[in-house]
């Protein structure tokens, strides 16, 4: 008989405790008003984090990972949701709404993050993960180590940073400083004054606004560096270059005779200032719809 009972035993254990585990891996799932203008501070360790805007004046949390790892505190003005990793890493994966306005602050070390729809200031970290978002508004800061970075849309000041992957930028308006080591980097649809961007190893490409009193430096080691000039543009362009070459679409005027690899010239009256650096790589200058040259 002891077969039976220890059968039975097992099974009465097993109604008993299945229940309890399967609720506590239900994901977290809740609601919490928020004033407008509030702000929202993440941290995750590892796992993803992905962000998306609606209408209403409360942000809504689904986390999906151990109920006793996940910190939800705040509410009206602020709001924190952080996951405790004391006891070893936890891998939690977050899908938050919050309203469009919210300032966002996101760190993480191995995690992806997407955000979508942000109208808010917005600053995300992570070491290990790739970041893409939409929108941003005010200061735009979005900085990996170990992975992509790429924003669309947004406006105010942008500062996007890798190590070693790629930075890919479309249709931002305002300041512009994007920055990687050993990666690429794209920027299309700028509307800025005002664009720094710098690599070590890869190439450059830039398409958007040249303004007449506007500032914009591209410095690569190993790379291209490719820059759409829209038409009338009037600029001052100093080029520097070791073991690569010069090219354009159009005629250019050097304003002394060319020698070495320094030299400057100017497009129309000269007004913006262009900085192109390739210690290793060819520099060109294209017109719009050439090969290359973007729409």
């Amino acid at each position: 008989m002891r077969d039976p009972i220890r059968i039975l035993t097992l099974l009465l254990l097993m109604a008993v405790v299945a229940p309890a585990l399967a609720h506590a891996q239900a994901p977290v799932d809740t609601v919490i008003a928020v004033d407008p203008g509030g702000r929202l501070d993440l941290e995750n360790f590892q796992g993803t984090v992905t962000v998306e805007a609606w209408s209403r004046n409360a942000v809504r949390v689904i986390a999906d990972g151990p109920r006793s790892a996940i910190r939800i505190h705040g509410g009206g003005a602020s709001i924190s949701v952080r996951t405790e990793h004391h006891r070893g890493p936890r891998d939690v994966d977050y899908r938050l709404t919050v309203p469009a306005a919210m300032d966002l602050s996101i760190q993480g070390v191995s995690t992806d993050v997407t955000v979508r729809g942000a109208q808010g200031r917005l600053q995300v970290h992570t070491v290990n993960g790739d970041i893409s978002v939409q929108g941003g508004r005010g200061v735009v800061e979005l900085n990996s180590v170990q992975g992509t970075v790429s924003l669309s849309g947004g406006e105010g000041r942008g500062e996007l940073t890798s190590v070693n992957d790629a930075v890919e930028v479309n249709g931002f308006r305002g300041d512009l400083k994007a920055t990687t080591v050993n990666g690429e980097v794209k920027l299309r649809g700028i509307e800025s004054g005002s664009v720094e961007s710098t690599t070590v190893n890869g190439s450059i490409t830039y398409q958007g606004s040249i303004r007449s009193d506007g500032w914009y430096r591209f410095n690569t080691h190993n790379g291209e560096i490719g820059v759409v000039v829209p038409p009338g543009a009037s600029a001052t362009v100093e080029v520097s270059t070791f073991n690569g070459d010069f090219q354009a679409d159009f005629p250019v005027t050097f304003s002394q005779s060319r020698s070495g690899k320094k030299f400057n010239f100017t497009l129309g009256g000269g007004g913006a200032r262009i900085e192109l650096s390739a210690f290793n790589g060819t520099i060109r200058l294209r017109s719009p719809g050439s090969s290359g040259g973007g729409s």
